[in-house]
């Protein structure tokens, strides 16, 4: 039967100042060594079987605040069933998933959920409207309002602001299907963010972006992890790992 596992290995330090990337295949010895005050993420999934196949099988890792873990393998692998599990569209069957601040495992029973723990993703296909502005991405759903009604002003405004303070280079009125795809990523991660998200998960969000903007997106990216968020970065490409993250894991098929 065909079946995915994690291999999890020391991994060769990164020439970045103050990073190193580990990965251990132990919850509990990564619990010791690193302790809870930096941690905001702890994760042991164990099986996840759909159908005949097994997808996920004893996953653990610690994702700490200010920290990009690099996730990575072949299609088929597990990481997109893990993402699902993390943010609640998919349910696992055993394990447990803690959050810093909360004394309780938390369990995401949709992705609703998994936003209220402060857990955010982007998808490769960015989940948008193309036909509404950048500012009404930016709220939909939370629009401010004023005598019952949406407040446009104060919308624009506080988009404004908030790309501004993203250093996203776009008018908050410009309709979303003008912007590049790197920008509509921007503009899904700038949401994020304005949610309080803690832990962001970004699944392969470079898959369609040239040099330029992969590298425009890497600025974001490094810019959230100096202010303490932490990121899971999906991707089939290892120099992208190499210039982004400061821990790695391998996930790999195998048959058993």
């Amino acid at each position: 039967m065909r079946t995915t596992l994690p291999l999890c290995h020391e991994l060769t330090r990164f020439a970045e100042k103050n990073s190193a990337m580990r990965v251990k295949t132990s919850i509990e010895s990564r619990w010791k060594d690193y302790g809870t005050k930096c941690s905001i993420w702890r994760c042991a999934i164990f099986p996840k079987n759909f159908t005949g196949v097994r997808a996920l099988s004893h996953v653990d890792f610690t994702l700490r605040k200010g920290e990009i873990h690099a996730l990575m393998g072949e299609n088929g692998a597990g990481k997109s069933t893990l993402i699902k599990v993390l943010t609640g569209v998919h349910e696992f069957e055993s394990g447990s998933i803690h959050m810093a601040g909360n004394s309780n495992a938390i369990v995401n029973h949709s992705p609703q959920e998994a936003q209220a723990n402060g857990i955010s993703t982007v998808y490769q296909e960015v989940n948008l409207c193309p036909n509404l502005t950048v500012a009404e991405n930016l709220f939909i759903g939370r629009e401010p309002r004023k005598m019952g009604m949406i407040d446009w002003k104060q919308m624009n405004e506080r988009s404004g602001k908030l790309l501004e303070s993203l250093d996203i280079h776009v008018p908050p009125t410009q309709m979303l299907e003008e912007c590049s795809i790197a920008i509509q990523q921007m503009i899904a991660i700038a949401r994020a963010v304005d949610m309080k998200c803690r832990v962001l998960i970004l699944d392969e969000p470079t898959s369609s972006l040239d040099d330029d903007e992969v590298e425009k997106l890497f600025v974001l990216m490094r810019r959230l992890r100096d202010e303490g968020v932490g990121i899971i970065f999906v991707t089939h490409f290892l120099e992208q790992v190499y210039a982004s993250a400061t821990e790695l894991q391998f996930f790999v098929t195998a048959n058993w």
